[in-house]
């Protein structure tokens, strides 16, 4: 997983951080690491990579909306949902 860190110009402090993985299976094994931090991560497919099901996922962890392995993917800890950014 490659990991940057973004932040407002001048900022030193860092305002997201954004990841990339493969697909939604490795994507369920991730939770926030830090809860303060908006955590967002680059899905390369759904099932495998470059299927066109992958895109853009935030974690909001007050989410407990159904798991639609799409839009909604609910990580195994069961704590909040990664969310398709539109």
């Amino acid at each position: 997983m490659t990991t940057s860190v973004w932040g407002s110009f001048g900022s030193l402090t860092p305002s997201r951080e954004i990841f990339a993985t493969e697909t939604f299976a490795i994507l369920r094994t991730y939770i926030n690491p830090k809860a303060t931090l908006n955590v967002t991560i680059h899905v390369d497919g759904g099932v495998v990579k470059g299927d066109g099901l992958g895109g853009m996922f935030y974690y909001d962890p007050a989410s407990v909306l159904a798991d639609d392995n799409l839009n909604v993917i609910a990580p195994a800890s069961g704590i909040g949902r990664w969310r398709r950014t539109v």
